[in-house]
């Protein structure tokens, strides 16, 4: 016959790390669920510890990118305490509430026991999320988004250090299950390597193309309008460049640059930069089409549009990655609306 170890009822009522109200209901709609009872019926020794206390939620907006972490440091130092004590006690604490951000306490006292038994950890973080946002990059401020980061050591030192050691778990130790979501912009960034080596020098291979610096035109007309162009669009690439400063990029996030062609559209370096390509394939593209070689055509073709959509997806990840980090870029989008072309696109 399967035994199983004692088992006890801890709860924690509090929101304080969530962003909506109903958290703190947790433990009081678990009981009425009948928890303890269903355990019961399975021959479980289980006791009810009733409820931890902690500070109200104040509701109030971030400090310094965090939202009540004197709250959340108080409430995960009390579950810490509790579950501690019942593992101290060769039990095993259930705790019930519904604030993600408790995570912090409950596995930090659960690593800390580990670590004075002998014992491996292994943490199975269930979630349809990875809860490691940092304050850099949630303008919600959200402790409940942040515990398996604090947990890794990277958060606010009140909450990495909570139980003493800091990292209190290594990433090695957890393992998350059932995942669907986490930062939208990872694929852009992705994308982003792939345009820097020694990335580029693979992506190349794959999306590779001849262009010219100064393309040459059969017809004299569209040969000096081609070049022409050309020459404008890498002036535009130059003068964004020269209008960046030291600062390369505005994702270094010193001030969002809004002078020179930045005045007009938001990412005029990559405009320019394409449109200069694209112009310079043109007479590769036009002989590969006239002497009926589809595959090369083609291949060139896609391989243009293909740098083309790694360019496009690079601005819109700068663009999401800014306005979780500097509120200056949500200002600056209202009045350069357009991404790439005035008045188009």
């Amino acid at each position: 016959m399967r035994s199983f170890p004692p088992v006890s009822l801890v709860g924690a009522p509090t929101d304080v790390g969530a962003g909506h109200r109903g958290a703190l209901m947790g433990p009081e709609a678990l009981r009425i669920a009948g928890l303890l009872e269903a355990l019961r019926d399975r021959g479980i020794d289980v006791v009810d510890r009733g409820n931890l206390d902690g500070p109200r939620n104040p509701w109030q907006d971030p400090v310094e990118g965090y939202r009540h972490l004197d709250e959340v440091v108080a409430w995960n130092r009390a579950v810490m305490g509790g579950v501690l004590a019942e593992l101290r006690q060769g039990r095993l604490p259930i705790l019930m509430g519904g604030d993600h951000c408790l995570g912090i306490g409950s596995i930090t006292a659960v690593a800390r026991h580990c670590r004075d038994t002998g014992k491996q950890l292994r943490v199975l973080w269930l979630d349809a999320h990875a809860d490691f946002n940092t304050h850099d990059v949630t303008p919600s401020g959200n402790i409940h988004g942040m515990p398996v980061a604090c947990l890794c050591g990277i958060g606010p030192r009140a909450l990495t250090g909570l139980g003493g050691s800091a990292p209190a778990v290594q990433p090695s130790e957890i393992r998350q299950i059932g995942i669907r979501s986490v930062d939208p912009t990872f694929f852009g960034w992705f994308i982003c390597l792939a345009c820097y080596p020694p990335f580029n020098d693979f992506t190349g291979r794959f999306l590779e193309w001849q262009s010219s610096d100064f393309p040459h035109f059969d017809n004299t007309a569209i040969h000096y309008i081609a070049n022409v162009t050309l020459l404008l669009s890498l002036g535009i690439y130059s003068w964004a460049s020269v209008a960046l400063g030291f600062k390369a990029s505005n994702l270094t996030n010193r001030g969002i640059v809004s002078h020179g062609p930045y005045a007009w559209v938001r990412h005029p370096a990559y405009i320019a930069k394409n449109f200069a390509w694209w112009i310079g394939a043109i007479p590769t593209l036009y002989v590969a089409f006239s002497s009926g070689d589809a595959r090369v055509a083609g291949y060139s073709l896609l391989a243009l549009c293909g740098w083309t959509t790694i360019y496009a997806l690079r601005a819109i990840t700068e663009e999401r990655h800014l306005l979780l980090l500097d509120n200056g870029y949500a200002q600056y989008m209202q009045r350069v609306k357009w991404r790439f072309i005035p008045r188009l696109l």
